[in-house]
């Protein structure tokens, strides 16, 4: 088990966050995210911006069509955007 930001991953549950340098496009999305709730955003498939973001568990994305995609913000990315934020 390893300690990522707030949260500990286990080897073998799915790919592993990294920390990540946000850039002033990705803190936005961060922020459109956050202010979505579970609503998320939906984007076309796929969303280069976003995949960063989801290489680094900062944001979910879960396919709706064969053209679409649900991106919702992880606690991992709710604390990456409150630490740009300070």
């Amino acid at each position: 088990m390893m300690c990522v930001g707030y949260k500990f991953w286990r080897s073998g549950s799915g790919p592993k966050p990294m920390a990540i340098t946000l850039t002033a496009e990705e803190i936005g999305y961060l922020e459109q995210l956050a202010e979505a709730g579970v609503r998320g955003i939906n984007a076309p498939t796929p969303h280069c911006g976003l995949q960063r973001l989801v290489d680094a568990g900062y944001v979910t994305d879960h396919p709706v069509s064969l053209h679409g995609v649900l991106y919702l913000i992880t606690d991992l990315g709710r604390n990456a955007l409150a630490d740009a934020e300070r």
